[in-house]
């Protein structure tokens, strides 16, 4: 209800505006006010995160990362506080979801701000115990707001094993998202402290010793499997799971290099796809900063504080799909800045599956941070999804009663997949680590 026509309902409100106003309203516009102005900074930091382009060494490109879930507000769906108080306005008040959105999304970048301060305060006050990892909680943050990142967080239980989270492993989790430290591993990083154990490296609360010093099978193997679930939900042809022990099985869809899951015939025209699964960790020490050479040319940079999959996605599609030459020998190194550089031929582990057999090719990249889900592994999903529509064809075991599509119940599956096999992968590393320091002491 607009102001002056509860003026005219209200004698108390009329006195009090007759008396010099009334504190409630006053604080209301100013409130008003300050979400506007908040809605204009945070359409300047969009726009320039969009200005901000990444060039990659295979010739794409990216923007700098910010949650485009919650839509902002234009300015001119807005009133301005004059208008909702004189009655000029013709919309009435602003919506709620509309200044909700604003709030939400100013406090995403706002929060953004807080950890790259604490990355700032870790480098120049580094104490043992403290993560290496440079930018640590600032590639945290980005990693966890990638698509489905949090989507074990939304299981219902429905007595499988497929959606029982060990207690262990659910505070493991919710501890990493979170930028803590493990608990469970505290007690063997003091001891290695105080021994002084630096063997691999120096041992720090959150766990990232040992997620980069773990077996990676396991947590890669449940990811896969999950991954597989979700294709041959929707599949004509049986898919075939690639083993590492029988490179055999998938030889004939890619010569050279195991192939994760192939799905024959699958393709346009006939043609076999390929989907190569990676669960990568964006927090590993060592990683170039995409500062290459004039001999080697460019190398892929380290940037997943500001990019999404910043620090895994360049490397992976380099690795499996290989890379064109672009520029010339001995001409400056490749510069992600402007796109412009030596970039040297690198052959990728399906270049005879996608160069020579023509095969159709899937990267489906996932981070350790709750499974986030990459722009192609996104893309296939929905594929998945839109051809079970389709085709009413649909395996998939869905829990009695679930109201899940396919979507959120795969990408559900794939998450806590994700979840569990990283978590016991850090326990497990734990574990070895304690047991090396016992008959030590």
């Amino acid at each position: 209800m607009l102001w002056s026509k509860l003026v005219a309902c209200s004698p108390d409100l009329a006195e009090a505006e007759r008396s010099g106003g009334y504190g409630a309203r006053d604080a209301a516009v100013n409130s008003y006010r300050a979400a506007l102005s908040r809605r204009d900074e945070v359409a300047s930091i969009r726009a320039a995160r969009d200005d901000n382009i990444y060039y990659t060494l295979r010739g794409g490109k990216i923007s700098e990362f910010y949650p485009k879930g919650v839509s902002l507000p234009t300015s001119e769906s807005l009133p301005t506080p004059e208008s909702v108080i004189d009655g000029t306005c013709k919309s009435g008040s602003p919506y709620a979801r509309a200044l909700a959105a604003i709030e939400t999304i100013w406090n995403w970048f706002d929060l953004q701000k807080e950890w790259r301060a604490l990355d700032d305060y870790t480098a120049a006050n580094w104490q043992p115990g403290d993560t290496k990892i440079r930018l640590r909680e600032s590639i945290r943050y980005v990693s966890t707001a990638q698509p489905y990142a949090g989507r074990w967080l939304d299981t219902k239980l429905d007595g499988s094993n497929a959606t029982c989270i060990p207690d262990d492993i659910f505070i493991g989790e919710l501890q990493r998202r979170n930028g803590l430290h493990l608990s469970q591993c505290r007690s063997t990083v003091t001891r290695a402290l105080e021994l002084g154990d630096t063997v691999g490296g120096a041992k720090d609360y959150h766990g990232d010793w040992f997620l980069n010093n773990a077996a990676r099978r396991r947590p890669h193997d449940g990811v896969l499997r999950a991954w597989y679930d979700c294709v041959h939900a929707v599949s004509v042809s049986r898919p075939v799971m690639g083993d590492a022990e029988k490179p055999e099985l998938t030889k004939q869809f890619n010569e050279g290099y195991k192939t994760d899951l192939a799905e024959p015939g699958e393709a346009p025209g006939g043609k076999d796809e390929i989907s190569e699964v990676k669960l990568w960790t964006p927090l590993r020490g060592g990683l170039p900063v995409g500062v290459g050479r004039a001999d080697t040319g460019g190398n892929p940079g380290s940037v997943g504080d500001k990019f999404a999959f910043g620090n895994t996605e360049e490397r992976a599609r380099l690795a499996n799909m290989g890379c064109k030459q672009r520029g010339f020998r001995g001409q400056r190194a490749f510069d992600h800045t402007t796109g412009q550089g030596y970039v040297k031929s690198q052959r990728g582990h399906y270049h005879d599956g996608i160069f020579t057999k023509r095969n159709k090719f899937n990267l489906l990249l996932h981070e350790t941070f709750g499974g986030g889900f990459s722009p192609p592994a996104v893309a296939k999903i929905n594929r998945l999804a839109r051809k079970a529509q389709r085709s009413g064809v649909d395996r998939t075991a869905y829990p009695p009663h679930s109201r899940l599509s396919f979507v959120s119940h795969h990408a559900e599956r794939i998450s806590i997949a994700s979840v569990k096999g990283v978590n016991r992968a850090i326990l497990d590393r734990r574990a070895k680590l304690a047991s090396e320091l016992s008959r030590r002491a």
